[in-house]
């Protein structure tokens, strides 16, 4: 379960990066390196955040209701049905957001694209209960529902997956 906490700390480092790269544009702080870092909230919001959201929907999600029985599924299935949709919220709310910096990463600046404070902390609030809703209520839940060698298989299989392809290691 830690790959899955672990990427949740990686995300919140990319919402404060985004959070620092709002305020310097708003000028209300100067960010040295401003393209460096809208690159950064670029691969974490492009590639970390939906990479991490399949990765809950295609193993973690199916490894607990294969070993969930009666209320225990039910009650997961619940919490699946909200963190699906939040998934989709999350990313609507960056797709919002992209092209603004996307623009800074390329010039140093929005170039009049928006990135407005305001969206910029309503992702940012959004994630952080996001993330830790899964971290101290569906974490636990699979800790209790998976036995440990489920928990290996599935430590497993997204640690293979995270490998760089065309490094030599796969």
């Amino acid at each position: 379960m830690q790959l899955f906490v672990g990427c949740h700390d990686e995300i919140r480092a990319g919402i404060a990066s985004l959070e620092a790269l709002a305020a310097a544009l708003a000028g209300q702080r100067a960010l040295p390196e401003i393209r460096r870092v809208a690159g950064e909230v670029l691969g974490c919001f492009e590639r970390t955040v939906p990479e991490h959201h399949r990765e809950e929907e295609r193993e973690l999600w199916p490894m607990i209701r294969r070993s969930a029985r009666g209320e225990d599924l039910q009650t997961f299935e619940a919490i699946a049905a909200r963190l699906r949709r939040e998934h989709h919220e999350l990313e609507a709310a960056w797709a919002e957001l992209r092209r603004a910096v996307e623009a800074v990463a390329r010039r140093g600046d929005a170039g009049g694209a928006a990135l407005e404070p305001g969206r910029v902390a309503r992702l940012a609030e959004a994630y952080r209960n996001h993330a830790l809703f899964e971290d101290e209520v569906v974490v636990p839940m699979a800790h209790y529902l998976l036995s440990p060698t489920e928990q290996n298989r599935l430590r497993i299989s997204v640690a293979l997956r995270r490998l760089p392809v065309g490094k030599g290691f796969v």
